[in-house]
């Protein structure tokens, strides 16, 4: 059985501004930590990822978690998880890829996304000017981003960005690694249109989305 952490932050803006309670648009997150990840390390992991999406508008909660303010119907539920490398050769991931994620409907109950840890290593042994917190931080931000943005969801600038250099890991280390302004509002818009979509169910009397992987 996986084990479960969780962890988050309770603001009341972030720091585009954005306000905790005005909106609905927040994504729910499970973490499978398969590659039996440090707890402090798997704390700044979440602490990166949250505040990447915090800079779009987005909020982000991890399992076990409250989001202060809100009430339990959220606009998506995502289940990361942390593989080590004998589960990534299992899925015959390129040696270039720091990560995976499936396509994600509207109607989907849970999204599905995979990080690699072994690849975080790999960076941070090769000079990545990002501790390894920051880079499993992107990595998972990165893939959480195309489970929302759709698979063909790859830009020439910020997080979204196919391949990444030296620049993109220091400005990982400096939280300069985002979604740009574009992006962010192409988030929102999808977490709305989703979260009208559950709404929908919940005022129809079906359960709201819920249910873990296997």
């Amino acid at each position: 059985m996986a084990r479960t952490f969780a962890r988050t932050e309770d603001r009341d803006h972030n720091q585009n501004g954005y306000s905790a309670a005005e909106s609905d648009l927040a994504v729910s997150v499970a973490v499978y930590n398969y590659a039996a990840v440090p707890e402090a390390t798997l704390v700044h992991l979440e602490a990166e990822t949250q505040s990447i999406f915090a800079k779009a508008g987005v909020e982000v909660g991890w399992r076990n978690c409250v989001i202060l303010g809100k009430h339990s119907l959220l606009a998506a539920r995502i289940a990361l998880r942390i593989l080590p490398s004998p589960m990534v050769k299992r899925l015959e991931a390129s040696e270039k890829e720091g990560g995976f994620a499936t396509t994600c409907p509207r109607d989907e109950l849970v999204c599905h996304a995979d990080i690699f840890y072994d690849r975080a290593q790999d960076l941070v042994r090769t000079g990545a000017d990002a501790d390894l917190s920051q880079i499993l931080g992107v990595l998972a931000a990165h893939e959480m981003g195309h489970l929302l943005l759709g698979a063909d969801s790859h830009s020439p600038v910020g997080i979204m960005r196919s391949k990444w250099g030296p620049t993109d890991f220091q400005a990982a280390a400096n939280g300069q690694l985002i979604f740009t302004a574009q992006q962010a509002g192409q988030l929102q818009a999808e977490l709305r249109k989703r979260m009208v979509l559950r709404r929908g169910r919940a005022d129809a009397g079906e359960p709201p989305p819920g249910g873990e992987p296997r």
